[in-house]
This record gives C-alpha cells, structure tokens and sequence, in this order.
C-alpha cells in the first residue's frame, strides 16, 4: 500500500474494508498504554508463544489461527476488541475459525481469514508507526573445557549488562506524546486542538519532518558560519532530502 494513504483519516482497504486511523486526542485520552493494548494483537505472530517454524509449516498454520485455535477465548476476544476499534462498529463476530465485520461504510459484511489477516495487521502496525524487530538469533557457545567456564561466564555476564545498558537508554531518550505534541504545536502558531485532531501518524510524520527540518537548518547555520570549521567539498542539502530518504 502506498505510505501517503497513512495520512488519511479514514483508509478504504478494499476487500479488508474500511479502518480508521487513530486520533492524537483519542488517544491521550485512554492514555498510551491503553492504547498499546489496542494495538498490541497486531504484532502477535508464531514468535510470540515461540511456536516452531517446523511445526507452523507442518500444520499449516496462519497468524489468525493464533486466536482462533491456538491460545484459547481471552486472546481472541482481544482482537475482536482491538477490530472494533479500528472499524469503528460493535458488529463483529467469529464464525468458523474467521472474522466477521458489518462495515457499512461499504454497504457489506467483509471476512477477515487466514489468508488476508497479516495484511491487516501490516496496514495497522504501519498506521501506527510500529515496525517489527527481529530479533537478532543468539550465538551459541559451547564450553571446550573447565578452563574456558570462567571466560565464557564473564562474556554473557557482559552481553547481559549491555542489553540492560541498551534498554535504559532506550527508556530515557523516549520521547513522549506531550513532547511530541508540543514540538509540532511549536510548529503550527500554537494551534494546539489543530494537532490533537491529528491522526496519530500524522503526528508523528509532522514531528519526524519539523526535527529533521531544524537539524538541517542548524547544520547550514554552522556550516556556512566562519565562527567554525567545515569540512572541505561540503555543500548544503535542502532538508527534503533528508526527508525523502525515509520515505
């Protein structure tokens, strides 16, 4: 799907029907936490439960079996819930191991199944600015003799301290809503109910956009300063350059 229709308020899915999109005051109203949980199912899959690659194969298995077979009542009721949301009806159910939805803003009750479900659940991650990581696959490390215990005991000692290292970095240079909210209210005159009637990707598109922009311009202040050394052959970009990289 074409990234530009992330901006849309409202995204015609065809087949998969219609969703929408997340609103900033929406969601500073639940608070972010809550609406992680919404958007939580969507980044479910077999890694999850750590279900085998051999076994998914072996069977079959789609993500939607997930809910509908594998982990029982709760967690499928969790993403008919997080539907509900994002179709914005009450009208939804399982029928037969698929999903469901009286979408009336097409006039026709669509069937979310196995063969279409991760296609949802990429457009929703991707609306909401969720990328999935993977997981990088642990070395492994065999102990040749007693000699080599100690050795190998201080190297996960300090692979362990590294990822804690890692995370609270992570955690600390997070930056929150209300950061996010006021930079781009910087932005707009202060019109704070203009960027609260924001979707949610659209808020942090404008935000990613304004600071890339800023960092663009204080690099041509400096660079074109004689208060500080340039490197030589260097020549300034516009800052949609940058820009266009992301995209």
């Amino acid at each position: 799907m074409d990234k530009a229709k992330l901006l849309l308020y409202k995204l015609n899915l065809g087949n998969l029907g219609v969703i929408y999109a997340p609103i900033t005051e929406d969601v500073l109203q639940m608070e972010e936490k809550k609406f992680w949980e919404i958007v939580n199912p969507f980044g479910i899959d077999f890694d999850t439960f750590d279900i085998k690659k051999e076994e998914v194969e072996k069977e079959g298995l789609k993500r939607l079996d997930i809910f509908t077979s594998l982990q029982g009542n709760e967690l499928c009721n969790s993403l008919i819930n997080s539907l509900k949301y994002f179709y914005k009806t009450d009208n939804i159910a399982l029928v037969n191991k698929a999903i469901l939805i009286d979408c009336k803003d097409i006039g026709k009750v669509i069937q979310i199944n196995k063969d279409n479900f991760d296609e949802l659940c990429e457009i929703i991650l991707r609306l909401c600015n969720v990328e999935k990581v993977k997981e990088e696959k642990k070395r492994e490390v065999t102990i040749q003799n007693e000699e080599n215990r100690a050795i190998l005991e201080e190297y996960l000692r300090l692979q362990e301290q590294a990822k804690k290292e890692q995370e609270q970095m992570n955690k600390n240079n997070k930056i929150t809503l209300l950061e996010m909210v006021t930079v781009v209210a910087s932005d707009c005159n202060w019109d704070w109910d203009k960027v609260l009637q924001m979707t949610y990707f659209r808020l942090l598109n404008t935000y990613r956009n304004v600071m890339t922009r800023d960092v663009n311009n204080i690099s041509l202040i400096v660079n074109c300063s004689n208060k500080f050394e340039t490197k030589e052959g260097w020549h300034p970009n516009h800052w949609t350059e940058s820009i266009k990289k992301d995209l």
